[in-house]
């Protein structure tokens, strides 16, 4: 009984750990998305500046 409870409670620790590892990759993984959500808007609007400004030159 004593023996089997310990296992019990092995496994659902270890259930706990890998659920709160998933959500953490899970937030990494959002915080990532929106990372490179702001650098390509970021890249967008130098380029198009870029743009604005050679064709000012010409």
């Amino acid at each position: 009984m004593y023996t089997h409870r310990r296992k019990l409670l092995k496994h659902y620790c270890e259930i706990k750990i890998f659920k709160s590892e998933k959500q953490l990759f899970q937030i990494k993984i959002h915080r990532y998305q929106r990372y490179m959500n702001c650098f390509m808007m970021i890249m967008k609007m130098f380029v198009r500046q870029r743009n604005v400004g050679f064709n000012q030159n010409n």
